[in-house]
């Protein structure tokens, strides 16, 4: 029962009364011949540690937790499956990719017709995201729709909620807009009165849609409604004390506010997230937001000294931006210092897939209205996208940035 009860908390937030639960649940099983369910105490601690962003603290837990059960129920028993869901979720986030992928390995029999929805959308996401890494799109989106196909027992639809997020966010992350954007349609997720399915009254169902809806409007650089959006999202994630999804609307923030030309602002939310990461190991929910923006961030406050004086002392490690700086393909001067915000490998790495295309309908002639038109987006969308490619080939017009690109060879002579 109060391994129960501690499960239930994962989803409510009610974090200290988890793990209560978890540490009743132990006491009562003390003198008993129960592994099976001392292992499940151990998965639900560690869920909880996770949803507080205390993923050091979550692996140290449980790679305990499956040293206990491999000498008591097997390596290759549920309950060690179970908690090596839990343990890649961790491997994940410090970026052991294929640590983390061994461990899914050990848990994967369990599939998707055991555990409860917090495992079970860790694997999905997990492996969709590493999938996503190696450049296998549609692998990545196939493992979550193969989960959202999956009957969501006693859910209401929590898990496919969940699962159709993830989505959303990858094809984004794929500028493929119109695609994220369909299905945040299809399944009501624009429609602030309309209630979703699988949303309840829960905070971690409530907040999805809203969230989806301030990712697609960054995606579509319609930024102005998106700091009111969020700024109660990240109070009430403070005040529950969930850190890792604080950085995730926080990020949100940075790009919101970059988009719409306020870079200190943008500096200064990226601050907070950085203090926030400097005391546990989020490293992957930076770098799964992508180095669109973000990748100028890092190389801006790298590279700018005098200016950002007032981040240094706001204690901001150098050290913990160099490594996001390399995650996020920038490169390095000879002392290790951020230049342009131009990424490894050539400009052509530094552009997006939508950047690119935005630059060679510029280069065949058309207006900024027409390039809007054949790609389907607005035309303040297409101005924004303009000003990256400026910014990014060191030029100030759009004769100038055909030149350079022709030159570059990202477009066509």
């Amino acid at each position: 029962m109060n391994n129960v009860l501690g499960i239930a908390c994962i989803s409510t937030f009610a974090f200290e009364q988890g793990f209560v639960a978890v540490k009743q649940a132990l006491r009562s099983l003390q003198h008993r011949d129960a592994p099976y369910n001392v292992s499940w105490s151990a998965a639900v601690k560690a869920l909880l540690m996770i949803e507080q962003g205390r993923l050091s603290d979550a692996r140290e837990s449980v790679e305990g937790a499956i040293a206990d059960v491999e000498k008591t129920l097997g390596a290759q028993s549920l309950s060690a499956g179970l908690l090596s869901i839990v343990l890649a979720e961790t491997l994940y986030e410090a970026d052991e990719l294929e640590a983390a992928t061994q461990a899914l390995e050990t848990g994967s029999f369990i599939g998707l017709d055991h555990g409860i929805v917090e495992t079970t959308l860790a694997a999905c996401a997990i492996k969709s995201k590493i999938f996503f890494s190696k450049g296998m799109l549609e692998a990545a989106l196939g493992i979550l729709e193969e989960g959202e196909s999956r009957k969501d027992k006693g859910q209401s639809g929590r898990l496919s909620l969940a699962l159709r997020n993830e989505r959303i966010k990858l094809l984004l992350r794929a500028n493929r807009f119109d695609e994220a954007k369909g299905i945040a349609e299809q399944f009501g997720f624009l429609n602030a009165r309309a209630r979703v399915q699988g949303v309840d009254d829960r905070d971690a169902t409530l907040e999805i849609p809203k969230i989806v809806r301030a990712r697609l409007r960054i995606a579509s650089a319609d930024v102005k409604r998106v700091s009111a959006d969020l700024t109660p999202l990240i109070k009430r994630a403070q005040d529950c004390g969930r850190e890792r999804k604080v950085v995730e609307l926080l990020l949100l923030m940075v790009k919101a506010t970059w988009i719409d030309g306020k870079q200190l602002p943008a500096f200064r939310y990226f601050a907070r997230a950085l203090r926030i990461e400097a005391h546990n190991e989020l490293y992957r929910t930076f770098i799964d937001e992508g180095p669109e923006i973000l990748g100028d961030v890092v190389a801006q406050i790298l590279g700018i000294g005098t200016e950002l004086d007032d981040l240094a002392a706001e204690h901001v490690d150098r050290r913990l931006l160099r490594r996001l700086a390399e995650g996020f393909g920038i490169a390095n001067d000879a002392k290790g210092n951020a230049g342009s915000p131009r990424l490894t490998n050539e400009a052509s790495v530094a552009m997006t897939k939508r950047e690119l295309d935005v630059l060679r309908k510029v280069g065949s002639g058309l207006s900024n209205a027409d390039v809007a038109s054949a790609l389907f987006v607005s035309e303040k969308t297409v101005k924004w996208h303009l000003q990256n490619i400026y910014r990014k080939l060191n030029v100030r017009s759009r004769g100038a940035a055909v030149t350079a690109g022709r030159h570059q060879g990202l477009i066509p002579s």
